[in-house]
């Protein structure tokens, strides 16, 4: 059950995190999962025997793609959405099962959904709605632990792998959320309500993570279990502080609402700014051949969700225009373009929305 608390966290922990979850995240490579894929646990290792159980299944998992996407569970409010839901199969691509296992042994199956990527990019770009671009979301280094009958678990990749009754990397995964894990739990930290930490920061020295999640889950002699949890900073500073004495039906519904609430406020500034659409002129020189032409309009069309709609609109001589509707930010698009080798920039006008490009020698083929 949702806790009422963190229902207003959502629009405070965005006004913390503006500014600072929207720079380019720290890792260099970032590894972007496919995002029209979910797996959905079967516990009992069996396959869905009806048709009904089936659509439920595959219902919910097109609601988890949607949040995914977005970043947000706002897009289940659309109108729109209800069409989506209601015709689950109409937007799945194929399904297929795997095994689950835990130290070698199978404990029960999951259920993979692909969804038609290219169906869904149509429909969003249709609506208006606004996609949260993987490589925009910032990675989050999780300290877990539990505490069991006077005993602390640390849960690292390690302790994990023997209790898997509070593995939370499924769920992250589910949101579409990045997170890193702690291998070895030398230095730990744990969610006592404090405004800063040292040993935040001297930890995130060594990673590429973004921010650090503590929680910890205390089971109770009556068989109830107590939840906190909190967020820091690269510097240490807390922004999101102490959340405690929250009361769930399952350590699985207590992952779901952390992860849910980090990306609701990790994305909440992207989607205010991408809100929007924006046009603009792309005007590229030494343009030889039809090739050259087909490959610059295929490498604009693929940079999604950012771009919408690409339009030729002149070719002449050595001189090609696209006109681009994007959402979002004007200055990333124009990093995108920048990192292409093959192009050089050579006049940038925000005033009038126009940039031009000159065509280098190298290929787009490699990029």
């Amino acid at each position: 059950m949702r806790s009422f608390l963190l229902r207003g966290f959502f629009i405070v922990i965005g006004v913390w995190l503006t500014g600072s979850a929207y720079a380019e995240p720290a890792s260099l490579e970032v590894k972007v999962p496919d995002l029209f894929e979910i797996k959905v646990l079967q516990e009992d290792g069996e396959r869905v025997r009806s048709e009904s159980a089936f659509d439920r299944v595959l219902q919910n998992a097109m609601r988890r793609v949607l949040i995914r996407l977005t970043g947000s569970e706002d897009i289940l409010n659309q109108a729109e959405v209800a069409d989506l839901l209601n015709q689950p199969k109409v937007w799945l691509k194929s399904y297929r099962y795997e095994p689950y296992e835990v130290e070698g042994v199978k404990v029960g199956s999951y259920l993979v959904f692909q969804f038609d990527k290219g169906r869904l990019y149509k429909t969003f770009q249709k609506q208006g709605w606004v996609s949260w671009p993987y490589r925009n979301r910032p990675t989050t280094l999780v300290m877990g632990s539990r505490m069991m009958a006077g005993t602390l678990v640390k849960l690292t990749s390690q302790n994990m792998e023997y209790a898997a009754d509070m593995d939370f990397r499924h769920s992250a995964e589910q949101l579409g959320l990045p997170i890193e894990l702690d291998h070895e739990g030398k230095v730990w930290v744990y969610p006592e309500g404090q405004s800063h930490s040292q040993a935040v920061a001297d930890r995130l020295q060594s990673s590429s993570a973004d921010y650090l999640l503590s929680f910890q889950v205390e089971s109770l002699i009556n068989g109830r279990q107590h939840y906190k949890w909190q967020v820091f900073s690269r510097s240490g500073e807390s922004v999101i502080p102490l959340v405690k004495d929250m009361d769930f039906v399952s350590v699985d519904a207590f992952y779901d609402q952390i992860f849910l609430t980090l990306i609701q406020a990790y994305s909440a500034s992207y989607r205010q700014q991408a809100d929007f659409l924006g046009a603009v002129t792309l005007r590229f020189d030494d343009i030889y051949s039809a090739a050259q032409v087909t490959q610059l309009e295929s490498y604009l069309k693929k940079i999604k969700p950012m771009v919408h709609q690409v339009k030729l609109v002149s070719l002449k001589e050595a001189t090609v225009v696209f006109e681009v509707e994007y959402q979002g930010s004007y200055t990333q698009l124009l990093e995108r373009l920048q990192a292409l080798s093959f192009l050089k920039l050579v006049d940038d006008n925000a005033l009038i929305g126009r940039v031009d490009f000159q065509w280098q020698s190298q290929s787009p083929a490699s990029e």
